[in-house]
């Protein structure tokens, strides 16, 4: 992940939040075998990716991080999500 000069503690506090909750709920849903739980906690690991991937975004957008520092954290967020939308798709 890039190193932010960030002005906005809260920004960085969610984008931390959100980073330790994907896979967290991934590892919690993964216990659970093929069931609603699982498909529970894997849909909050997407609501969490897609606060990480829009931090990013506002990262980049308020200057806090250079464009191409983010570009291989944005895409790797935008890989998981769709990873997550997959599990939860079906």
């Amino acid at each position: 992940m890039p190193l932010a000069r960030v002005n906005d503690p809260e920004l960085a506090d969610q984008l931390g939040r959100a980073v330790r909750s994907t896979p967290l709920n991934i590892a919690e849903g993964s216990g659970y075998g093929r069931s609603r739980r699982q498909k529970h906690h894997f849909r909050v690991a997407l609501g969490s990716g897609r606060e990480v991937f829009t931090c990013l975004e506002l990262l980049v957008a308020t200057a806090a991080v250079p464009a191409g520092s983010a570009h291989e954290a944005r895409a790797l967020s935008d890989r998981v999500n769709k990873m997550l939308y997959g599990l939860t798709a079906s």
